[in-house]
């Protein structure tokens, strides 16, 4: 094959030129195949029931499909090229009413670092995760507290939610449980935060499963959920890391 092209060496130059992201949205009326592997393994791992949105309108939000092409650096050497596309397809969540949703988040850690977590992350009157909560230890409870400059405000204020109350129900050597209100048109909502070790490692995990009433409100209690463990993430990694004075 290295035959067909001919002079390698310029080849390279002007493939070294370019990394190329292409998309675009797909035209057309896409219907749904009758059966979609994918929405199965969504629904067995999180409880959402999802479908592709079908919608005529491509003015509406959430109804186009689009692709995404990247075309990476060649190799002419090897006369390859690193080249993959991604497919976005619109989905609206279908849960049956009173059908828990649950999601669930986990780090994984060296073993050696178990006792440190420990002392660290399971103590539900010291959110290790963010400053903003105040605690009350004889009602077994603590409040979230928003201000306009909250990472949360967007989410807040869609949802019109009031600082949120947690209550601790359970609690044990490698985690806690507690429940959470405030948010819109979310019934029930639990938490669940553990941390267990095995022969190598330590698993750090952080479960939510709540109620919703409205597709709305699965997506603001959805992203509340990882905003706070994208705060986590931060809060790990500052933790865990030489400081540069070390």
């Amino acid at each position: 094959m290295r035959q067909l092209v001919p002079d390698p060496t310029k080849k390279l130059y002007r493939w070294l030129l370019y990394l190329l992201h292409y998309g675009h949205s797909i035209s057309g009326t896409l219907n749904a195949p009758s059966t979609t592997p994918i929405l199965e393994v969504i629904r067995k791992n999180t409880g959402l029931s999802c479908a592709i949105t079908a919608s005529n309108n491509r003015n509406e939000t959430n109804s186009r499909w689009l692709i995404k092409y990247t075309l990476g650096l060649m190799d002419v050497d090897a006369l390859s090229d690193f080249v993959f596309g991604e497919l976005y397809i619109p989905l609206t969540v279908a849960n049956a009413p009173n059908q828990p949703i649950q999601l669930l988040h986990s780090w994984t850690f060296n073993k050696g670092v178990y006792n440190a977590l420990k002392d660290f992350a399971l103590d539900f009157f010291r959110a290790f995760w963010s400053d903003d909560y105040t605690y009350d230890r004889s009602n077994n409870t603590r409040s979230l507290q928003i201000d306009t400059q909250h990472k949360l405000i967007e989410i807040v204020s869609q949802s019109k939610l009031s600082n949120p109350a947690e209550k601790q129900t359970s609690r044990s050597s490698y985690g806690y449980e507690y429940t959470q209100t405030g948010f819109t048109d979310i019934t029930t909502c639990s938490q669940k935060i553990a941390l267990t070790v095995n022969e190598n490692n330590a698993t750090f995990t952080w479960n939510i499963s709540f109620v919703a009433k409205t597709e709305k409100a699965t997506v603001n209690m959805a992203i509340f959920f990882t905003n706070q463990t994208a705060q986590a993430d931060a809060a790990f990694e500052k933790f865990l890391l030489p400081s540069p004075e070390d």
